[in-house]
Formats: C-alpha cells, sequence, structure tokens
C-alpha cells in the first residue's frame, strides 16, 4: 500500500514539473532567444542580424491570445538580393513609442519557448 502512495505521489509531482516546465511562463532570457530569431524570420526573406535588443519585459498573459505580450526595443538588418540580383540592405529599428507596444507574444508549448503574432492581427488576403 506504502509502494502504492509513492508512485502516485511521484506521478503527480512528476505530472505537476513537466505542466509548468511546458506550460509556465518564459523566462526573460528563453524569450530573448526565440525573439532574435522570430524577428530574423519575420522580417527577413535573406541573411539576417539581430544587433541589439533593449528593455525586453513580459506583459501579463493574455489568455484570448494565448500568450504574454513581449516589449523590446530592438535593431535588427537583412541582407537580401533582389529580383534585379543586387544585393540590398534592409534596417529595422524600433523607436521609443514602440516600447509601449507589443513587438509579439511569447509561449512555452512542449518545453520550448515561442515568439508568434497571434493570429487575430494576421492581414490575410493580400
Amino acid at each position: 500500500m506504502t509502494l502504492i502512495i509513492i508512485i502516485i505521489g511521484v506521478v503527480v509531482i512528476g505530472a505537476y514539473l513537466f505542466f509548468n516546465r511546458s506550460s509556465g511562463k518564459p523566462s526573460l532570457v528563453e524569450v530573448d532567444g526565440a525573439l532574435r530569431i522570430f524577428l530574423v524570420n519575420d522580417r527577413c526573406e535573406g541573411q539576417g542580424t539581430v544587433n541589439s535588443i533593449s528593455g525586453l519585459r513580459l506583459g501579463e498573459y493574455d489568455k484570448q491570445l494565448g500568450g504574454w505580450p513581449v516589449y523590446s526595443l530592438y535593431e535588427a538588418s537583412c541582407n537580401s538580393v533582389g529580383s534585379s540580383g543586387v544585393k540590398y540592405t534592409t534596417e529595422y529599428k524600433s523607436g521609443p513609442e514602440q516600447a509601449k507596444v507589443p513587438v509579439a507574444y511569447a509561449r512555452k508549448s512542449g518545453g520550448k519557448t515561442q515568439v508568434f503574432i497571434p493570429d487575430i492581427f494576421k492581414i490575410s488576403g493580400f
């Protein structure tokens, strides 16, 4: 009987720890890494670099949007090749007014931190 109680306790604690690890609030370190990947993948068609991220913070969890709003100032650059074969660089730099608006949203899924734009903000049909 004691063995069954111990096994049940281990299973409950294991499930709790797994659930917290996979769906809890991501840390700022996790969000920083995921945000760098997101900015390059979302903004660049060629090679991208995030030059700096500053003022990174998470807002309160938004149940309707499924994540924590990510606020940050950033600078990024993209090196691409145009249709004519000409290489060009595009610079992205957020301004102070953008520190009040979420850059994206963050969540944990399967133990990994994801940074995303909620579907409601995506423009379709263009």
